[in-house]
């Protein structure tokens, strides 16, 4: 998956969400707290993955600019961890939705240049 930053925060908020839900983390410590708190829940090398996620969105917090192959294995390794955090259930994939959205507002504006001219 191809990260920004922005984007590599939001995927770090959605596994934090998740940590609290299928893991019973406490939602009010910070994304690292939470791995040391269900460290002996997930396996060694998910565990490892997920410390240098947290120490990149430690750098991305602190407002540092995050090196894009910094960001190209986040990406792999927030596609790794994914299974285990969401206990096995899938990517919602929202392209669908967009796409007819998207279809929606220019039918809308074809109509309203229509009946407008």
């Amino acid at each position: 998956m191809k990260l920004t930053t922005g984007k590599f925060v939001s995927e770090i908020k959605k596994i934090e969400q998740l940590l609290v839900r299928n893991f019973d983390a406490d939602e009010n410590d910070s994304f690292t707290s939470m791995i040391v708190q269900i460290q002996k829940q997930v396996p060694k090398g998910v565990n490892e993955k997920l410390s240098f996620l947290a120490s990149l969105y430690e750098r991305a917090q602190r407002g540092e600019k995050l090196e894009p192959a910094d960001l190209k294995q986040a990406g792999f390794w927030v596609d790794a961890v994914w299974p285990y955090v969401s206990n096995g259930a899938p990517r919602v994939s929202r392209l669908g939705s967009r796409l007819a959205w998207v279809v929606v507002a220019i039918i809308v504006a074809a109509l309203a240049y229509h009946f407008l001219h």
